[in-house]
C-alpha cells in the first residue's frame, strides 16, 4: 500500500488529528459589526461555516441586532452586531482575519480576543459545560466594618480660623 491510498482510506479527521496536535487550543471571542441589510444573515452564516471548516468546536453566536454607531463609518450610521464564541487551535484567528479582510463590503468592524478559561465562573468552564452553580449561603451576611477615628488636636478641640474674602472685605472697611 503507497502513501496516496493510506491518505484515501484515512478519514479527514483523522489527518486533520494529527495535523492539530502541534497546535494549541484557545478559546476565542469574534465580534463583528456588518453593514445592515439583505445579506447580512448569510454572510453571519458563511462566518460560522467557515469555523466549523477550521476545526472550531463549542461554537457560539449571539445577534446582538441593529445599533446605531458612535460615528459614521464607511457612509453608515447603523451596524448589525454579532459576537462568536469558539474553541480552536492558534491558527484560526489569523485565517479568520484574512478572511474579514476580504469582506469589505459587508464588515465596517471586527475583533478578535483571546479569552482565558476561568474555573469557577459561569463564563469559564462551568457555563460551557451545561453546569448549574448554586451557591450556599450559611447564616448571615457579615456587615462591612466600618472604622471610624477622630483627629483629635492634643490640647482638645483643633482652632481653625476662616476668613472669607467678604470678611476680608468688611475688615478693611473698618479700618
Amino acid at each position: 500500500m503507497n502513501v496516496a491510498s493510506a491518505h484515501s482510506d484515512n478519514s479527514t479527521s483523522e489527518l486533520s488529528d494529527i495535523f492539530l496536535k502541534g497546535m494549541e487550543i484557545a478559546n476565542y471571542e469574534l465580534m463583528v459589526v456588518a453593514t445592515p441589510g439583505e445579506g447580512v444573515d448569510s454572510f453571519f452564516k458563511k462566518l460560522e461555516d467557515f469555523l466549523v471548516g477550521a476545526k472550531a468546536s463549542k461554537i457560539k453566536t449571539e445577534r446582538l441586532g441593529k445599533k446605531p454607531l458612535a460615528y459614521q463609518i464607511a457612509k453608515q450610521v447603523e451596524g448589525e452586531y454579532a459576537t462568536f464564541t469558539f474553541e480552536a487551535p492558534s491558527d484560526v484567528p489569523q485565517s479568520l482575519a484574512g478572511k474579514m479582510k476580504l469582506e469589505q463590503d459587508t464588515v465596517l468592524r471586527y475583533l478578535i480576543t483571546r479569552v482565558k478559561k476561568t474555573k469557577g465562573t459561569l463564563r469559564g468552564s462551568l457555563q460551557d459545560s451545561g453546569q448549574a452553580v448554586q451557591a450556599k449561603v450559611e447564616g448571615e451576611p457579615e456587615e462591612p466594618k466600618v472604622e471610624e477615628k477622630k483627629a483629635v488636636h492634643p490640647e482638645g478641640q483643633a482652632k481653625v480660623k476662616v476668613e472669607t474674602k467678604a470678611k476680608a472685605i468688611k475688615a478693611k472697611k473698618k479700618i
